[in-house]
C-alpha cells in the first residue's frame, strides 16, 4: 500500500475522506467493501478498494 494512504486506517470513511483518497492515490474511481461484500475479481489499477468495518472505520485500503 502507499504510505501517503496508510494515513487514513483508523479514520471514519466519509465522502470528504473518499474523494481525498482517491485524489492522493490519482484512482478514477473507488470501492467500498464492507468485511462480508461480494466482490469481482477484475483487477483495475485505475481503482481503489476502500475495507471498513460495519461502523465505517477504515480498516484496510487495497489498489484493484
Amino acid at each position: 500500500m502507499d504510505a501517503r494512504l496508510e494515513q487514513f486506517i483508523g479514520m471514519s470513511l466519509n465522502d470528504e475522506i473518499e474523494e481525498e483518497i482517491k485524489i492522493i492515490g490519482n484512482f478514477s474511481s473507488s470501492r467500498i467493501l464492507f468485511p462480508d461484500s461480494i466482490i469481482t475479481m477484475d483487477y483495475r489499477p485505475d481503482r481503489v478498494n476502500i475495507h471498513i468495518n460495519y461502523n465505517y472505520i477504515i480498516t484496510n485500503i487495497s489498489i484493484g
